[in-house]
């Protein structure tokens, strides 16, 4: 808990001001994504499904970041503007 608690809550702020910018969007909708499935196993899942301990919010968490990470960025992002100016016209 002393390693991975920091850790996480690290992967928690930069992964989310990364998603809202849109920088690296599938790397820290990946990490996000594992950390909270690493939640639900670790300690949502023996409190049942139903808030406010269950896994219900996490559950919802995990699979926006699954759908970021598959999905990827959006077009008004970083990446995407990245991107364009990469391809030839």
């Amino acid at each position: 808990a002393t390693v991975l608690a920091p850790l996480a809550g690290f992967l928690e702020l930069v992964g989310g001001a990364a998603l809202v910018v849109g920088v690296l969007t599938r790397l820290a909708a990946l990490g996000l994504a594992c950390d909270m499935l690493g939640a639900i196993l670790l300690v949502h899942l023996s409190a049942g499904f139903f808030a406010p301990m269950g896994f219900e919010f996490p559950l919802v968490l995990f699979t926006a970041a699954l759908t970021l990470a598959v999905a990827g960025p959006g077009a008004f992002s970083v990446d995407r503007a990245l991107i364009a100016r990469r391809e030839p016209s």
